[in-house]
């Protein structure tokens, strides 16, 4: 087999999708460690959720970009990942990031000052009463700042598939818990913007987690490259699961709520009834403010005093239910269902058909099909008049003139060389070579070498898997010259 064109067939760099995982990886750390900052920065400065948040995705892109910067001008080779479950790499090597590493803990002393100044600003604006000069707030600070450096350093040396991991996920996953548990404690901290960093979290992992899958997948096989159309499709899967999951979890924060507050109302008014003194007159907006304190105040989050989130979810709650209720009374009439269920499928196989048209999955090629008359003159017919080949099913064995008539009604080089190639593999089924529907390329290679000398089987083998498989742009002169050696194997077989 040529050894030298096996090569060609190699997996693309894929730079802006290797870019795009770097900067998805980074937010997803970014966000692990933004909480722990809102903790500090929640009760001294004006806007602590804009503050927390780009504070470290700025320190963490800071880090990356430094070291990369440092890599290329000394020329630094990052370790290549083998892409294997358990890794025995060693990615990280300290004396190539002493200097970024000092850049990075000079920086602290650079945060550490900024915050002080702007603390003590807020007392001379009169923001805060006054300034305690033994304060930990700017050396808490300027810490997560130099860790979150240092974090961008270490991630220019791994790849993203070793950063996000299922081994990795838990642990930082945990990290948002073990949060939650300190705001309790710590009290006072809306945990709204907490909940907010999660999701983001969430959604870069299941991201990653899909794109490092992909490049695991085909990157084992060496002989497979990766297509836009196989991220794309993968990437359109993971959007559809998450729309599902945020669907699933609104409905269920939504029954949640709805449950939780129709039974505080119903507390509410029979214990109000109960204890109600009739001497006493009360006003209205002290009822209603009572009323939304004890059902809806705290439900979701416990600074959330006024309840307006909560009261979304209820106002949700209650157009499902009344949905249901629709649902079940128009149900009964069978016709209007059946309307409706109708409707549904439409609608679902239309969405399903935009988003492969978009990812191009099915696209079909665009070709003026041809058909020989009596006279070998080319006749123009009607798409629809040619039957798809369909490998699954016994053709008739006619003759080779039948066969050449139908390869020259296939004018894409690609298609063709797939028919001439499924012509030929059912020649030697039927030659009693013992080559089976089930055996893929290479198996059905070994089994002709080992019972004939047709040496032209390997690189039609190696060509027909870079069109079939990888989806490879062959030459058309080479896969021209290819076609014709199947076709003349083709005709020994019908001679």
């Amino acid at each position: 087999m040529n050894k030298n064109k096996s090569a060609k067939i190699t997996i693309s760099p894929g730079n802006v999708y290797d870019r795009l995982n770097i900067v998805i990886t980074i937010i997803a750390i970014s966000m692990v460690i933004v909480p722990y900052l809102y903790i500090t920065a929640y009760h001294n400065f004006t806007y602590p959720a804009f503050f927390s948040l780009c504070l470290p995705v700025a320190c963490v892109f800071f880090g990356y970009f430094i070291q990369w910067g440092f890599g290329s001008v000394l020329k630094i080779k990052r370790t290549a990942d083998n892409n294997a479950y358990e890794s025995t790499e060693t990615f990280f090597k300290p004396h190539q990031a002493v200097l970024t590493l000092i850049i990075a803990f000079t920086s602290g002393f650079f945060v550490n000052d900024l915050i002080t100044r702007y603390l003590k600003h807020r007392v001379e604006t009169g923001l805060d009463q006054y300034y305690d000069k033994y304060t930990i707030i700017p050396a808490i600070i300027s810490a997560l700042a130099v860790f979150s450096i240092t974090i961008g350093i270490l991630i220019w040396f791994y790849p993203f598939s070793r950063i996000i991991s299922i081994k990795t996920v838990l642990p930082l996953t945990a990290a948002f818990f073990i949060n939650y548990m300190i705001t309790l404690v710590y009290g006072g901290v809306n945990q709204t913007f907490v909940t907010f960093c999660l999701l983001i979290y969430i959604v870069c992992v299941f991201f990653l987690l899909n794109q490092s899958n992909v490049l695991r997948t085909f990157r084992i096989t060496k002989t497979v490259k990766i297509t836009d159309t196989a991220r794309l499709y993968n990437l359109s899967l993971v959007i559809i699961t998450i729309i599902i999951l945020a669907i699933v979890l609104i409905i269920t924060l939504s029954f949640t709520v709805g449950i939780g507050a129709t039974v505080k109302m119903v507390l509410f008014f029979a214990l109000s009834s109960f204890f109600r003194d009739e001497n006493v007159t009360e006003k209205a907006s002290d009822i209603a403010q009572s009323f939304n304190d004890s059902v809806f105040s705290g439900l979701i989050d416990t600074m959330d005093k006024r309840g307006n989130v909560s009261k979304v979810f209820y106002l949700l709650f209650l157009i499902i239910v009344l949905g249901v209720i629709l649902f079940f009374i128009i149900s009964r009439r069978r016709e209007t269902w059946l309307m409706i269920k109708s409707f549904f499928t439409s609608l679902i196989n239309n969405i399903m058909d935009f988003i492969l048209n978009v990812i191009e999955f099915n696209k079909t090629d665009k070709e003026s099909y041809v058909i020989l008359d009596y006279r070998d003159e080319e006749i123009k017919m009607d798409e629809g008049a040619v039957k798809e080949y369909n490998p699954h099913k016994n053709r008739i064995r006619n003759s080779y003139r039948d066969f050449m008539i139908r390869l020259n009604t296939i004018q894409n080089n690609s298609e063709k060389l797939k028919y001439a190639y499924s012509v030929l593999t059912e020649s030697w089924k039927n030659a009693g070579i013992g080559v089976k529907d089930s055996d893929t390329p290479r198996e059905i290679m070994s089994k002709i070498l080992y019972q004939s000398d047709e040496s032209e089987i390997g690189d039609i083998t190696e060509v027909f898997e870079s069109i079939k498989y990888a989806e490879t742009n062959v030459d058309e002169t080479h896969s021209a010259r290819t076609i014709d050696s199947i076709c003349r194997l083709v005709k020994r077989y019908y001679d």
